[in-house]
């Protein structure tokens, strides 16, 4: 799925999308929405994705990326509030500079895999100021572009499961949730008559 010419997609039920998801222009997921991408998601060039609000949960905003989230040219995200966020793999910039991922207070993310930030300028901004800090990285973290931080302010896996145990149990259950393919169905019922 690619969103392009600058549309607008704003979520506030259940998205599944088993394959990529290429942003090009907005997405927003609303509280009570919920998106879950089988395949990797790549913010190109603006501010493009945007989880949750500044209102206090719940209900969550929530992803669930289950392979990589890539930041492009400046392709930046922006966790709010009541937002949970999984990325199951990697997190990575890939080219350009001056990439930002925020989580402002109250906003919850797990990234299973490695953090990956090449360009200069490279940014993740925790502003989460207190136990639990809400942005939890299981891999190892590189910033080798010039100037490119990730904030000091985070955690890991071991100590999001005993800190913050409710968004652990979530996280443990976005990781588990695996699609079902239909193979056959069956109808039963009245038959129709026409007069």
């Amino acid at each position: 799925m690619t969103l392009n010419g600058g549309s607008s997609v704003v979520v506030s039920g259940n998205l599944v999308i088993m394959g990529d998801l290429t942003l090009n222009s907005a997405l927003t997921i609303l509280p009570g929405g919920s998106v879950t991408v089988y395949g990797n998601v790549t913010v190109v060039s603006s501010n493009y994705l945007v989880v949750g609000t500044v209102a206090a949960p719940p209900p969550y905003a929530d992803l669930i990326i289950r392979n990589d989230l890539k930041q492009i040219n400046s392709g930046d995200v922006t966790l709010n509030k009541n937002s949970r966020v999984a990325v199951l793999e990697t997190l990575l910039m890939i080219t350009g500079g001056g990439t930002k991922l925020t989580l402002n207070q109250g906003a919850e993310m797990y990234v299973n895999g490695n953090i990956n930030y090449s360009g200069g300028g490279d940014n993740i901004t925790n502003n989460n100021s207190t136990n639990p800090y809400g942005l939890y990285v299981n891999g190892s973290v590189s910033n080798t572009g010039g100037g490119a931080n990730t904030t000091g302010n985070k955690t890991d896996k071991a100590t999001m499961t005993t800190t913050n145990p409710t968004f652990a149990t979530w996280v443990n259950t976005a990781a588990a949730v695996m699609p079902v393919t239909l193979v056959s169905f069956e109808v039963y019922g009245h038959q129709q008559r026409r007069y």
